[in-house]
């Protein structure tokens, strides 16, 4: 599904530092002239099923558990919102973020909330700022009083947390890779800690960077029920970016955008002799969602996909694979939605639209009918095929046969999950005594 936009430019947004050092060495060495090439076409040749099952099991064996979850400090915003900073400890790192609650939440009354987790694109880590942002972007309906909002940061990069203080998370960097891991476990420690953060409505977004952190996150962690993501890349193996990675390496090419982040982390060390070409796929993999995306073609998580045609940071290519593979396995709309905007570029105000449609998916997310089995918007007598569906055969069973529907309208006495407790309760909502 596509869409119409307007240009408006954007300086494509600065890349890790770490580059720096490798393009000095590569100039000092006069790599930029003609001498012996290495052949970039082994490293970027398209990974095997193999590898994909390899980047597979590694993300099965990882337990991200989280311990010592604690608040750092709380405030309440100039609009009301209660804000808290939050820390926890995953793979031996101390890491933070902020929680920010809707204005009528009040501990211990039993209220229920969607929880949003919001990832954020570039390497300077997040501020608070970014909650302003989403509220901006969701003016138009009631959806932001609705939600607690997570703001996780990843290892090794800052929460600016203005009045509530500076925050560093412990731990390397590593983007692509273990910033899912930690959006996870933030994600783990707030539905243990906070009761009215409702485990059926998870919903994650990100942008850029962020966007690749979402589609991860959606493709792994099964509570996770609908996923954004915009102008971001997901298929590393281009052979586009392979170009690119040739023009620079062997030509003194300018660049920027997504394949900067390559060079630093891929190519150059792997040019340098620092890592084997096998370490060089796994690490391309690992920033690369397409390979994984059949998990998006099964009924779950919603999953909305934006991108510019005109985005030099991120090319709309990724994205327009990515619809490609999905659509071939069946994904469609409302499950699945791609907007592609012609003029569009690496920023969303130049996605004319694109904000209206988010809060409008995040307005449906919020929506549970308790005994609606069958989403005719009544509990009636045509609910008991859907709900005996959904409590003998499970989710993917009863969404094969109504794809519209919410799974979590069979948890009719409202404790989250959907067992043989609920029968008593849908019966009351049948009016059966």
């Amino acid at each position: 599904m596509s869409t119409h936009g307007a240009f408006i430019s954007q300086r494509p947004p600065a890349g890790r530092i770490r580059f720096i050092p490798h393009l000095v060495a590569l100039v000092s060495f006069g790599l930029c002239a003609d001498t012996a090439h290495a052949d970039l076409s082994e490293l970027f040749a398209p990974p095997t099923a193999d590898e994909v099952a390899a980047v597979e099991a590694d993300w099965a064996a990882r337990n991200p558990v989280v311990e010592g979850w604690m608040v750092e400090a709380e405030g309440v915003s100039p609009e009301g919102y209660c804000i808290k900073v939050v820390s926890h400890v995953v793979d031996g790192y101390r890491h933070y973020g902020a929680v920010r609650y809707p204005l009528e939440y009040e501990p211990g009354t039993g209220g229920c909330f969607a929880v949003l987790i919001s990832c954020h694109g570039g390497s300077r880590g997040i501020g608070l700022q970014s909650f302003n942002t989403f509220d901006e972007m969701v003016s138009t309906n009631g959806t932001k009083e609705n939600y607690i909002i997570l703001l996780p940061s990843y290892r090794g990069e800052s929460l600016n947390a203005g009045p509530l203080g500076q925050y560093l998370s412990e731990g390397e960097p590593s983007p692509g890779d273990r910033d899912a891991d930690d959006v996870i476990a933030m994600l783990d420690g707030v539905l243990a800690n906070i009761p009215e953060a409702d485990v059926r409505r998870v919903v994650v977004y990100g942008a850029s960077r962020g966007g690749e952190v979402a589609q991860h996150v959606g493709i792994r962690e099964p509570r996770v029920r609908t996923a954004v993501s915009l102008f971001t890349a997901c298929d590393c193996f281009l052979p586009s970016l392979q170009e690119k990675a040739e023009n620079i390496l062997y030509h003194g090419a300018p660049s920027h955008g997504v394949i900067r982040s390559i060079m630093a982390e891929v190519v150059y060390p792997w040019y340098e002799g620092e890592i084997t070409t096998a370490e060089g796929r796994y690490q391309l993999l690992l920033r690369s969602p397409l390979y994984f995306a059949h998990r998006y073609a099964q009924p779950w998580p919603r999953f909305q996909l934006h991108h510019g045609a005109l985005d030099l940071a991120t090319s709309v290519e990724h994205s327009d694979r990515l619809d490609d593979l999905l659509t071939g396995l069946g994904a469609s709309a409302p499950g699945y939605e791609y907007f592609r905007y012609p003029e569009g570029t690496h920023t969303i105000g130049s996605l004319p639209g694109a904000p209206e449609r988010i809060a409008h998916l995040l307005c449906d997310v919020m929506e549970l009918n308790p005994g609606d089995l069958n989403c005719d918007g009544a509990v009636d007598f045509g609910d008991i095929h859907g709900f005996w569906l959904a409590l003998k055969f499970g989710e993917s069973t009863y969404v094969e046969h109504y794809p519209e529907c919410n799974w979590f309208n069979a948890d009719c006495n409202n404790d989250r999950q959907v067992n043989f407790y609920d029968i008593v309760q849908f019966k009351v909502l049948l009016g059966i005594n």
